[in-house]
């Protein structure tokens, strides 16, 4: 895949942009460098931009989106927090640490409720947003938390020009491993980017093959009928739902099931 990069320009008409951090440190170790100070860094950073080809420069995200995305991300957390503080109460026998936690919990979820309540108002005062979510939802197993979660975690659709590079930006595209004929290891998810994103892509690919009737449920039963566990078939249906998404939102037009080539 291509380098992504983001850059706006300044003032002084100079371009910045901000690289994968991943791919300059491994640019940095195929260059056998040893030695890590500012003035290196800068080096590496210079030379790796010589050597990359099709640099794609793109703008900031709205501001909408960057506010509908903290607000997703305050809800992970209370979620997260909310998880943590139920297994605590499982396995807790003391009277006054089980009160305690019971109102911490009630405070957690009144908290949930409430960021519920700013992300559905700020989606209804963005005319955009609010478009864009009547589009994801459109699609098989996507509702409103999936549809939100890929606006806020996918800021900028307009930098992708290819639905494969969206998968790959989620990290859901496989990972491949060959060397002659002893090495071969087993395809995984690459698992780059947001852990957010997929967790929603796996929660809406669960909904999407529990009915019989909609557009991916062949596609998953056809992949364990042919011995594909459970789970590498729920990751090629995650794969295909953000394909979709990518292809609902680049040409705004709403899912149809029976047109779709999955």
């Amino acid at each position: 895949m291509a380098s992504r990069c983001s850059g706006i320009s300044t003032p002084g008409g100079h371009l910045t942009a901000q690289l994968n951090p991943r791919r300059v440190k491994d640019y940095a170790r195929s260059q056998g460098r040893r030695v890590k100070t500012d003035r290196t860094d800068a080096h590496i950073i210079a030379q790796f931009l010589r050597h990359t080809e099709h640099l794609v420069l793109w703008q900031p995200p709205h501001e909408a989106l960057i506010h509908l995305q903290a607000l997703v991300r305050r809800r992970q957390d209370l979620m997260d927090a909310l998880q943590a503080e139920r297994n605590r109460l499982a396995g807790c026998t003391n009277q006054a640490v089980r009160a305690s936690l019971d109102r911490h919990i009630q405070h957690i979820k009144a908290e949930a409720r409430q960021i519920d309540k700013d992300i559905d108002a700020h989606v209804m005062d963005q005319s955009e947003i609010q478009k864009s979510v009547r589009l994801l939802r459109s699609i098989d197993g996507v509702g409103r938390m999936v549809a939100v979660t890929i606006l806020a975690e996918v800021p900028q659709i307009s930098a992708f020009t290819r639905a494969r590079d969206l998968a790959a930006f989620a990290g859901l595209t496989p990972s491949l491993t060959e060397s002659g004929t002893s090495v071969r290891k087993r395809g995984r998810m690459t698992k780059e980017g947001s852990a957010l994103l997929r967790k929603m892509l796996y929660m809406g690919a669960l909904q999407a093959v529990k009915r019989t009737e909609n557009a991916f449920h062949g596609t998953y039963k056809a992949l364990t009928n042919r011995g594909k566990a459970k789970k590498v078939a729920i990751g090629a249906i995650m794969h295909k739902i953000i394909r979709v998404a990518f292809g609902v939102l680049k040409h705004q037009t709403p899912f149809v099931k029976n047109l779709a080539k999955i």
